[in-house]
């Protein structure tokens, strides 16, 4: 338990720094035009926590695959990882996830919501804990309000309309977060 205790005091500095060198995530975001973006080998990348409908699974094993494949980023969610074509029901095996949820929200530097997909009953909890333990959250949503709710008006949140090219626009945001922490030395 104290790896957790010392990595959320590390995603508490984090933010602070994150946050207090920025007024809004509009304004980090919009240094977005002027950051060059790097692809390919040799990126250090980041740890991302993707968070959708599990049952959209699919979606975000390949948004993870495409984040991984051009531009380094690890996605930190062993929920990807599992088996099950459904989100369990008993309660012994959803403890289990929750606490392997916790522990990768936890070492994430960055929270990815995919909510346009179905019903993101439980990707609205993980947008709140990261919120809460005060790292960056990224939002995608559709574009007639499916996906949203309270939490993504939040200032740690930029949100994006899944419309077009969508992905880009994540994947610049995410440029900008780790050229933030870089620069703060927090990556």
């Amino acid at each position: 338990m104290s790896m957790l205790c010392e990595k959320h005091k590390e995603q508490s500095a984090r933010m602070t720094a994150w946050s207090s060198s920025h007024a809004s995530a509009g304004e980090w975001l919009a240094m977005a035009n002027n950051v060059p973006l790097v692809k390919g080998p040799g990126r250090s990348g980041m740890k991302v926590y993707i968070a959708c409908a599990y049952a959209h699974k699919r979606e975000a094993r390949l948004f993870a695959a495409m984040m991984q494949e051009s531009y380094q980023h690890e996605s930190a969610g062993s929920w990807l990882q599992t088996t099950e074509a459904e989100d369990p029901l008993e309660d012994g095996v959803r403890s289990v996830f929750l606490k392997a949820n916790i522990i990768d929200l936890t070492l994430s530097q960055v929270l990815i919501v995919l909510g346009q997909y179905g019903n993101p009953r439980a990707t609205f909890g993980e947008a709140a804990w990261a919120i809460s333990n005060g790292t960056p959250v990224l939002w995608v949503h559709g574009s007639g309000g499916e996906g949203r709710c309270l939490w993504d008006s939040h200032d740690g949140v930029k949100r994006f309309i899944a419309t077009g090219s969508w992905e880009g626009r994540v994947f610049d945001a995410l440029d900008v977060i780790e050229m933030v922490f870089k620069a703060r030395g927090l990556s």
